[in-house]
């Protein structure tokens, strides 16, 4: 949450899950899926659903659950050691929100990975 509010976009996520809120990271996929539901009073769907997380941990939950994923270089690992686990965009921080919007509206793996370092 403190790296969303950093980077000025903590308003444009009502709802989301993060690491302190259970150790299974499936778990806050589902979680955050579930607050996004509610709090728009309606479901989503796994495929226009966007992980943001920094962690292997986090882009494998993410897939899971059939979500599209963003990978963010923030914590111990760099964009080259997320960026081949094939996440929809890779991105060394949240800085150039334009590149990380553009992303999370993107097609997905099909049309590439972006990266941004």
């Amino acid at each position: 949450e403190a790296k969303l509010v950093g980077a000025g976009l903590s308003e444009r996520f009502p709802t989301g899950a993060f690491g302190d809120e259970a150790r299974d990271r499936t778990e806050l996929v589902r979680t955050a899926w579930t607050r996004a539901c509610t709090h728009h009073g309606r479901p989503f769907t796994p495929g226009r659903t966007v992980v943001i997380g920094d962690t292997p941990a986090d882009i494998a939950a993410a897939r899971a659950a059939g979500n599209r994923v963003l990978a963010v270089a923030t914590g111990r690992f760099g964009t080259g050691e997320l960026g081949e686990l094939g996440p929809d965009g890779t991105f060394a921080d949240l800085a150039d929100i334009a590149a990380v919007v553009e992303a999370i509206r993107g097609p997905g793996p099909a049309a590439g990975t972006p990266t941004v370092q």
